[in-house]
């Protein structure tokens, strides 16, 4: 999922962590995206507009 112009990409995460979802431990480095789970257990991820090269850590998407 991409983030419209304008949307903000902590506030998108923290939407679907309130539906339910749950963080998704990786070792894949620092990503401009965030990696999430649906309560089922299928992954996803939210890609901020404008996907930049420098990496998103969980912390910085809640910020």
């Amino acid at each position: 999922m991409r983030c419209d112009p304008g949307e903000d990409l902590a506030d998108q995460v923290a939407r679907a962590l309130e539906l339910g979802a749950s963080w998704v431990e990786h070792d894949w480095g620092e990503l401009p995206w965030v990696v999430l789970a649906d309560p089922s257990g299928n992954e996803f991820c939210i890609l901020p507009p404008g996907t930049s090269a420098g990496g998103t850590s969980r912390e910085s998407a809640l910020r």
